[in-house]
């Protein structure tokens, strides 16, 4: 334990503060490298250090993170006292009273406890974004409370850590000189790196909450700046790559702009997967883990190179951490599924229906329509039947979340269509090209496969179909005609959105997707034909 920062009013030996430093960076470097049992046990081993403290929080998020389940969210969130104990001791230590910059005299206290004490500020700051994103990842009323109360103590703690380091920056002399410690340089690169990189995520997540959202975070007065967060979050890598904030940083700014590389909306992504790839170019070589793996392969399928992706993702070692064993498998799922590799499909997805406690019913219809596009109708069958049984009827809003709902929907309509006698390849229309479709999936696919997927498509086209059935297909060509860049084509294809009550038939036969999908499909059209403002109407009036 770091004796000297727990001791009120104690001196931060410089020896006990290296010592924390380098338990923190040799944390950070394990678990970036798989080690995760040897990251926690470095940063236990040193728990009194808000830094070790901190990263024992991350990690735990991180698991919480991929795997969206109640009892890996909770475990993050009993792991966030500790850091505010530690950062209460910090501040103890070095004298600071009530009030922004009340310390100890100036000659009780160097200023080496001072620089502690900030380090706890910002460690403090980064456990409230913890906290507000776990808020968000419950997608409840009571998440988002936390959300908004949690986003407010983060930007106060930064602001006051970020104002605190300024009022040093005019107390002490030797702040803006090359006379610094090893210690006193050390702490003071993490501070700033903590901050950039606590502000960069703070402003990135507040700039990308859906609208409904971020009017209730506005509440407070609080507003986010994307770029700003982008900005901060870079500086964070590049000018401060000693701090244990550096890796984390690259990690939040490849998830930003994999993410814009799905966005259906996103416009010209060029400068994202640029970015993505630089950056991945830097962190591989010192990172080579399944982290940045990962990353590595999200940001090949934005770029539509599926080989690349599933390369990626086979350096992931099977003995990982099961978090990451259960988002690779989905990941590997969805390669293998748009590459029309239905049962390979079906086995990956089987591993997060039987394993998984997040959406278990979604992930068994996965598993459903791989078979069923596989011509294994007999495995559908049983598949389908299994969803109703093991889907959340109850999500955190009292109904299913999304996911669920929709494969609850889906897995009625197959056994509403087996009780009538219609024979198994005719009970679902296209359900797997339906969901790459939703799932924005098809402009992650190279021109040979959407040229695959534009023939099966015609094939289910040229069969004889319900009206609904002919309409939803005829968006899901329209997109790929889009992609293909036959804009005409995929024009015609969108004609019938303009007949009377087809909102409403589409409607009652429990298709509410088609028609405003088909409309965003019609606004992606006149965007890429220069026609913005019509494009903006159309696109809004879609959501």
């Amino acid at each position: 334990m770091n004796d000297a920062i727990a001791a009120p009013g104690g001196p931060a030996e410089e020896g006990a503060v290296l010592l924390d430093l380098q338990a923190e960076a040799d944390g950070v470097v394990a678990m970036f490298r798989d080690d995760f049992t040897g990251a926690s046990r470095i940063w236990a081993e040193r728990d009194v250090s808000v830094g070790c403290a901190f990263g024992q929080a991350l990690l735990q998020f991180l698991r919480a993170a991929l795997t969206f389940e109640d009892t890996d969210m909770d475990a993050a969130l009993a792991l966030l006292p500790p850091i505010h104990r530690a950062a209460q001791a910090a501040a103890t230590a070095a004298g600071r009273k009530s009030g922004w910059l009340s310390w100890g005299s100036q000659g009780e206290v160097g200023l080496l406890p001072k620089l502690v004490a900030l380090r706890g500020d910002v460690a403090v700051g980064g456990s409230e974004m913890i906290c507000a994103l776990i808020g968000l990842f419950r997608m409840s009323v009571s998440g988002y409370l936390t959300l908004m109360m949690a986003m407010r103590r983060a930007h106060s703690a930064f602001s006051s850590a970020a104002s605190r380091l300024e009022g040093l920056n005019t107390t002490e002399a030797r702040l803006k000189t090359t006379e610094l410690s090893h210690a006193e340089a050390a702490v003071l690169a993490t501070i700033e790196g903590g901050l950039n990189h606590g502000l960069g995520v703070l402003n990135l997540v507040m700039g990308m909450l859906p609208p409904k959202v971020a009017s209730m975070v506005g509440v407070f007065g609080l507003r986010g700046d994307r770029e700003v967060g982008i900005r901060k979050l870079l500086v964070a890598w590049d000018a401060q790559p000693s701090s244990m904030y550096a890796p984390i940083a690259a990690l939040a700014l490849l998830g930003y702009h994999a993410a814009m590389l799905f966005f259906r909306i996103a416009g010209d992504t060029s400068h994202n997967s640029e970015v993505a790839g630089r950056i991945l170019a830097e962190a591989l070589p010192k990172y080579p883990g399944s982290l940045f793996r990962y990353m590595e392969g999200r940001v090949a399928r934005g770029q539509h190179d599926l080989g690349a992706a599933m390369s990626a993702y086979s350096h992931i070692p099977r003995d990982s951490l099961q978090a990451l064993r259960h988002i690779v498998a989905y990941e590997t799922g969805w390669v293998l599924m748009l590459t029309l590799k239905w049962s390979e499909a079906a086995r990956h997805f089987q591993i997060l229906a039987t394993e998984s406690k997040w959406a278990q019913g979604y992930y068994a219809y996965l598993v459903g329509i791989c078979h069923f596009h596989a011509g294994n109708h007999s495995a559908a069958d049983a598949t389908f039947a299994t969803v109703h049984l093991v889907a959340r009827k109850s999500g955190p809003m009292g109904r299913p979340i999304p996911p669920e709902a929709f494969a609850l929907k889906r897995s009625a309509m197959y056994k509403s269509a087996a009780d009538r006698g219609v024979l198994p390849e005719d009970r679902l229309s296209v359900p797997a090209l339906e969901i790459i479709f939703l799932w924005n999936c098809y402009q992650q696919c190279s021109r040979r496969d959407l040229e695959v997927f534009m023939g099966l498509l015609n094939e289910r086209a040229a069969a004889p179909v319900s009206t609904v059935t002919a309409y939803n297909v005829a968006v899901i060509k329209a997109s790929v005609l889009r992609l293909l860049g036959e804009k005409g084509a995929a024009a015609q294809e969108l004609e019938f959105l303009d007949q009377m009550n087809v909102a409403k038939t589409l409607r009652k036969a429990g298709e509410d997707w088609c028609f405003p999908y088909g409309q965003v499909e019609r606004g992606l059209l006149l965007l890429e034909a220069g026609d913005t403002r019509r494009a903006r109407i159309t696109i809004e009036s879609a959501k």
